[in-house]
């Protein structure tokens, strides 16, 4: 777990291209991620001795429900986190001069295949000739799907930012809207 933890790290992995787009995805990619949840599901319905948890756990539309909800919630926890962590950690990871980049395939784990990492850009705003420019992953209409995508994120991170400026920490209406920003964006 700690070498995961360390790989995802950008205080111990300055260069995220670095980051296997398998390991990036068991946390960022619903399918993937929703696929792994089901798995840990059935790893504990064989260590529970509870049978009310085992029923729960072997029931297709709780374990569904709950792994939507999980990867949802966490995916916006993290982004929460990037954007209104105080502490010094939190200070660094804002000041990072890419940190709209590393969001971008937060929410859109697709493009991080489509990301040159030496160059800081995505593919069509870097040059035009290297291997993630012209490599055929890069689907028609590149650029505008990722400018869609970026104001798309914009305005979920002004949402996101109005619900907690606009709330106290015991909101419990401002947390069901946050997870209901979650299920709907994720």
């Amino acid at each position: 777990m700690d070498d995961f933890k360390e790989m995802l790290s950008h205080h111990k992995n300055k260069k995220i291209c670095i980051v296997k787009s398998e390991h990036w995805d068991l946390v960022f990619d619903k399918t993937t991620c929703i696929g792994t949840f089901q798995k840990v599901f059935k790893a504990l319905n064989c260590s529970m001795n509870s049978s009310a948890i085992r029923t729960l756990v072997e029931d297709r539309a709780f374990s569904a429900i709950l792994s939507r909800l999980l990867y949802s919630s966490s995916k916006i926890i993290a982004l929460t986190l990037i954007l209104k962590d105080p502490s010094e950690n939190g200070l660094n990871i804002r000041k990072m001069k890419l940190i709209d980049n590393f969001i971008t395939m937060m929410i859109y784990p697709e493009y991080i295949g489509m990301y040159n990492d030496r160059a800081g850009k995505f593919a069509l705003e870097c040059c035009n000739k290297c291997k993630i420019c012209c490599s055929k992953k890069v689907p028609e209409g590149f650029s505008s799907i990722l400018s869609d995508s970026r104001a798309r994120i914009k305005e979920l991170i002004a949402r996101l930012t109005q619900i907690i400026e606009n709330s106290s920490s015991d909101d419990v209406g401002a947390t069901a809207s946050i997870i209901e920003l979650a299920i709907n964006n994720f």
